[in-house]
């Protein structure tokens, strides 16, 4: 009988030790359940402040120190020396009127490119200079943030959008490999744009002509190893189309395929003859 006792007694004090304290958790976290209930919250005001805040805190990322050099990407500056090369016909045509000085036809693909036109508009609007020239990127990558977040927005819901944007913003590599405008970043941009486009061709199918012009615009004016991009586009196309038909158990409508083709061609027979050829 008294082993039982002391047992019970024992048993009674650690329970009193290990005992949880519901009461005060509970007030704790329903606070912040409380707090984070708040009509404001879920304002269109607290959003349009949240995605205000995940873009200034990249962009300020971005700018601080904009003109000094990023950490080596490779063992040598091999890479290091090409974004001068992307910006230097339109940093010309700011100085001097003119886009190529010396006749560089050797480079003629960097003067026909996306980024040197992008490049010509900030240098007119900012001067020359290694900042405005790394402002370049800075300004792609955040217009390619605003795109992706509307496009995921489309597709899943805000807090996927805004989750993404943010972890982006934050990247490392990110931050500071897309601080150099290199061709990758204006071909990831009209990417994205294409993307943006493509997703909300769902609605409206007329938006499939841009779309087909911002990706071919991305791999002929931007940089030519983003023609990846091409299968699965065309694989989303043709997967949306058959389950259409699937769904209404009618003829295959292959207006959206031609109209993302049409634009796409556009943009690669303007190449041919703009570019290529000369």
């Amino acid at each position: 009988g008294g082993g039982v006792r002391g047992r019970a007694k024992i048993n009674s004090k650690k329970e009193k030790k290990t005992a949880p304290q519901p009461k005060e958790v509970k007030d704790r976290f329903g606070f912040l359940v409380e707090f984070f209930n708040h009509p404001f919250f879920s304002s269109r005001l607290f959003k349009i402040l949240l995605f205000g805040l995940i873009m200034g805190i990249t962009f300020i990322g971005a700018v601080l120190f904009l003109s000094a050099d990023p950490p080596q990407i490779s063992w040598s500056q091999d890479v290091a020396t090409d974004p001068p090369q992307y910006t230097y016909f339109a940093r010309n045509h700011a100085l001097w009127g003119s886009w190529d000085l010396f006749g560089h036809n050797r480079f003629v693909f960097f003067l026909k490119s996306f980024t040197t036109i992008f490049s010509s508009v900030i240098f007119t609007i900012f001067g020359t200079g290694r900042f405005q020239s790394n402002l370049v990127a800075v300004i792609l990558n955040l217009m390619s943030m605003i795109f992706f977040f509307f496009a995921l927005k489309k597709i899943f819901n805000q807090r996927v959008a805004f989750l993404t944007t943010f972890f982006l913003g934050i990247n490392y590599v990110f931050i500071m490999y897309g601080r150099n405008p290199f061709l990758e970043i204006s071909a990831i941009f009209l990417i994205v744009l294409g993307f943006f486009f493509l997703v909300y061709s769902f609605d409206r199918n007329l938006l499939l002509i841009p779309s087909g012009v911002c990706f071919a615009t991305g791999i002929f004016f931007g940089k030519t190893m983003a023609a990846f991009i091409l299968a699965p586009c065309l694989g989303v196309l043709l997967f949306w189309m058959f389950e259409k038909n699937s769904a209404t158990k009618r003829k295959i409508n292959f207006n959206p395929l031609i109209l993302f083709v049409a634009g796409f061609l556009a943009i690669a027979l303007f190449w041919l003859f703009f570019s290529y050829l000369p």
